[in-house]
């Protein structure tokens, strides 16, 4: 403890009554310790990073963001339908051979659900669907977990010209149809520059 806290409970615990200035400086000072111990012993995460982790069972390094970005439906959505899209991209490395996919979860609530398409400041990107299942590229599992158990997962391959696109992009957008009815999800990369530390951590 300080040596102005000390005074100030000696002051306090002495026979004199205090006066309403010492009371206040008492009390200031007492907050101001007590704020100090609250942010020494608080860490700030970040709101995201980008990560390097191994897939042990296939022995692939795999280079991820922290957690995949969402999106929010553009309109209200009628009783208990998730109003929630996610997309994040990430990079494997198979003893030097490196492929770069988009992982995008859109909740699954019909039978009829249209593939997700994703628009990057409006424009269609065209990416080919590779499924939901990971061993399909060699992966034990997604580096993203998966949102809700009514999400459909969908990966897409992902070449450098498009995630450059990606990264420089505003506005994400996914877009998919539950019996013919169109929903859209649309955010910002959070924070805003973490599509292009992504793509400065693969070297492009």
């Amino acid at each position: 403890m300080s040596a102005s806290a000390t005074n100030t409970r000696s002051t306090l615990a002495s026979g004199s009554r205090p006066t309403r200035g010492s009371r206040r400086l008492a009390c200031g000072l007492l907050s101001a310790l007590l704020s100090s111990a609250w942010l020494s012993g608080c860490t700030t995460l970040p709101d995201n990073a980008v990560q390097e982790r191994l897939d042990e069972r296939t022995g692939t390094t795999v280079t991820a963001l922290q957690r995949a970005l969402e999106l929010v439906s553009t309109a209200p959505r009628r009783g208990q339908s998730d109003p929630f899209a996610y997309l994040a991209p990430f990079e494997t490395n198979r003893m030097g051979t490196r492929q770069m996919y988009l992982w995008v979860a859109v909740p699954n609530e019909s039978r009829n659900v249209t593939a997700p398409q994703v628009e990057l400041d409006g424009t269609p990107l065209s990416l080919r669907s590779l499924g939901p299942d990971p061993q399909t590229i060699g992966l034990a599992a997604f580096p993203y977990a998966t949102p809700a158990p009514w999400s459909s997962v969908t990966l897409l391959a992902l070449d450098a010209p498009a995630l450059q696109t990606l990264a420089a992009a505003a506005t994400l957008e996914i877009s998919v149809s539950y019996d013919a009815q169109p929903v859209r999800f649309t955010g910002t990369p959070q924070p805003a520059g973490i599509l292009t530390q992504f793509l400065q951590s693969l070297g492009l």
